[in-house]
């Protein structure tokens, strides 16, 4: 006779790291990209650099809690 096997649970996608050499900020509030570019690179004009690494397409949309990859 065959055996019904449980279907066990999907696995938990996993959370992705940052690159190595890169630092993640946690946004608070006041925090924009461009004083948080002035803060890691001493460049806001940099902030760029952190929406593309985070997918952010607005910038004016970001969150308090939210966690940004600063690449290096």
């Amino acid at each position: 006779t065959p055996t019904y096997v449980q279907p066990s649970a999907p696995a938990p996608a996993p959370v992705p790291t940052p690159a190595a050499g890169s630092a993640v900020h946690v946004v608070a509030k006041g925090d924009t990209l461009w004083r948080i570019a002035k803060k890691y690179y001493g460049n806001g004009k940099r902030w760029v650099d952190i929406a593309n690494a985070n997918n952010v397409s607005d910038p004016n949309r970001i969150y308090v809690g939210m966690k940004l990859t600063i690449p290096r």
